[in-house]
């Protein structure tokens, strides 16, 4: 027991007892005043909030030496205990159910004075948690590196996938997820553990699954080839698919659709989607997949094929998707649909009059205020007996005509296609082409070397083509599915387009720039990008005839607006792929908008950064 002295003339006795009524009484000064104080005691084990996986506790705390200990569990007593020499106690083996539990004792000296400890609350649980890995479903096949599971809140879960572990905590829901953006593409087993605050542990049942992040790609060699004409009635459109792993069978029947382009229906065909897998010499599977018509196509129409987007393997990796165009045949298929001149001479007269004609190459005058080629072109490219061109007539087309030679001439079409040629699968189009033989004979240097300069039939027999020292050269014009992205590839357009008769554009096809991409959706291109990716062939309601729809897959619509190329229109055009969405080849083209210029608000040109002129900054960008 200790006390407290006070020398005072007249002190106050302060006595307080346990029903805490205090009482304050005078005392003379020879007598002394005594205030008791209770003992002091603390819980050092267990502590606040701790969780326990056992049911027989041992509590432990120290006080003073001289006194005894009293526990109480939810506020019952459950036993007495000494303190050691150093005033270290233990109450051992007290038995409690599973829950949250109050702990307290009290210290009782010799005086009778008590003390009360600190309360601490703690928890007993001696059932291991539930855990459950909930995706990736044991046997799927998943594109994201991710796995995920339940458990009881705020529990360490340990996860072990590919060699490696790495431990995790759950939320206050339960919930918890790993990701590791390191996982290999394959099979893996993963399995969890997870402690809980008690110690409990616990292991979830192994999963397996497939991480497959490759996207299905659709190979360029698709049928009927892109452009092509005189196309059977009957035809079946035809793509490779080339998947690692299985398909999703859902999107899988609606794989392939056909439309008509344009007209006066643009009716969708409807048919059956047909698939079958099969395996290369390497031993790697493809998806042969093929749409059948049910009904024969419309005679002289073009159609439209699309690889359905939402088409996707198990993984759910989406396609890359592809779109092109042919055109069918009439009634009968022509080698040559202009007509066969060496059986029938008479066709030629359909577009020459040999003894009325005014003109060295004797064409036949049809309205002295249009084209003349041009309109004996469009007297059947009406849709009537051929497809009328996509976008002709358009407020924006070709203003520079030429004639067949690659002079300025009379007229659009023949500045591109040749009507004498015959219909080959590498030249659908009756696209341009020439004969080229160096002839190298210093006798003569006037010689031509090209029939764009003179035919070879003016000196020899048309046999000499034949001769293997001759090449051959037909002027291409390559898009999304056939294009490497080289030069030649787009020569039909920078025969003009290299500042002879229009802007010079061959320039920037002569080094490299921001548009020379790696195709990553199955393409060829491994260069820049196709004239036609930009521009519409024949015409467009756009200014500089560029497209009303830009990219290959979640494309936007340009629409330009006035007639001038300003700061507006050109934002909005690069915009139109530039925009974090949009992808060509496969390719996702970016766009930061936190950087000077880039904000809504900005006014100026991209090409006053990106090149310098608006040519320069779509053609060759910096």
């Amino acid at each position: 027991m200790k006390y407290h002295l006070h020398l005072k003339p007249i002190v106050l006795l302060t006595i307080t007892a346990l029903a805490f009524v205090t009482i304050a009484v005078p005392l003379p000064i020879h007598q002394l005043a005594v205030a008791a104080i209770p003992p002091m005691i603390n819980i050092t084990s267990p502590v606040e909030g701790q969780a326990l996986n056992t049911t027989s506790v041992s509590i432990l705390g120290s006080t003073e030496t001289t006194v005894t200990v009293d526990v109480y569990i939810d506020d019952v007593w459950q036993g007495s205990t000494v303190p050691d020499s150093s005033g270290n106690w233990t109450f051992n083996a007290v038995s409690v159910g599973e829950g949250t539990h109050s702990l307290y004792a009290t210290a009782t000296d010799s005086g009778g004075n008590v003390g009360i400890s600190n309360r601490v609350n703690f928890q007993v649980d001696v059932t291991a948690p539930e855990l459950t890995i909930t995706k990736p479903v044991n046997g799927s096949y998943v594109n994201l590196p991710l796995i995920e599971g339940r458990t009881e809140p705020e529990t360490d879960v340990t996860v072990f996938v590919y060699g490696k572990q790495a431990t995790v905590r759950s939320d206050l829901l339960g919930n918890w997820f790993y990701f590791d953006q390191t996982l290999p593409e394959g099979q893996h087993t993963v399995y969890a553990t997870a402690v809980d605050k008690a110690g409990n542990v616990t292991t979830a049942p192994n999963c397996s699954f497939i991480l497959d992040t490759t996207r299905p790609v659709i190979l360029p060699d698709f049928s009927p080839p892109e452009d092509m004409t005189q196309v059977p009635l009957d035809v079946l459109a035809r793509v490779y698919l080339v998947e690692k792993y299985p398909m999703d069978a859902e999107t899988m029947r609606t794989a392939i659709s056909l439309a008509e382009v344009g007209g006066t229906t643009g009716e969708t065909v409807y048919g059956t989607v047909y698939s079958a897998v099969y395996t290369t010499v390497y031993g790697d599977p493809y998806y042969e997949i093929i749409f059948q018509p049910n009904a024969l196509l419309r005679p002289y129409t073009k159609y439209r094929v699309s690889v359905n987007p939402l088409l996707k393997d198990a993984a759910g990796n989406p396609v890359y998707p592809r779109v092109w165009e042919f055109q069918t045949t009439g009634a009968t298929v022509y080698e040559n649909p202009h007509g066969n001149y060496t059986l029938n001479v008479n066709t030629c007269v359909n577009c020459h009059r040999p003894h009325r004609a005014q003109d060295p190459k004797l064409s036949r005058p049809i309205d002295a205020q249009a084209p003349i080629i041009d309109d004996y072109c469009n007297a059947c490219h009406d849709g009537t007996a051929a497809p009328l061109p996509q976008n002709w007539p358009a407020a924006n087309n070709h203003n520079f005509r030429m004639s067949i030679e690659g002079t300025a001439g009379p007229s659009a079409c023949a500045g591109c296609h040749n009507p004498h040629l015959t219909l080959t699968e590498e030249n659908p189009d009756l696209l341009m082409d020439y004969y080229y033989y160096e002839h190298n004979d210093p006798t003569n240097p006037y010689l031509p070397n090209s029939t764009e300069e003179a035919l070879c039939e003016n000196c020899h027999l048309s046999t000499i083509k034949d001769d293997p020292r001759v090449t051959y050269v037909m002027y291409n014009y390559r898009k999304w599915h056939t294009s490497k992205g080289t030069p030649e590839d787009y020569s039909l357009c920078l025969r003009c387009h290299d500042g002879s008769n229009a802007s010079d554009i061959a320039t920037y096809y002569k080094q490299p720039s921001r548009h020379t991409i790696k195709a990553e959706d199955g393409s060829y291109l491994n260069g820049h990008l196709a004239c036609s990716d930009c521009h519409n062939t024949h015409g467009s309601s756009n200014l500089k005839m560029l497209r009303e729809k830009l990219g290959h897959n979640k494309g936007r619509q340009f629409l330009s607006q006035g007639d001038t190329w300003d700061p507006a229109n050109e934002r909005r055009f690069c915009t139109s792929c530039h925009n974090n969405e949009t992808e060509l080849y496969g390719i996702v083209a970016g766009f930061v908008y936190d950087i000077p210029g880039h904000a809504a608000t900005d006014t100026q040109y991209c090409s006053s950064c990106h090149g310098g002129s608006p040519v320069a900054a779509a053609h060759g960008p910096q």
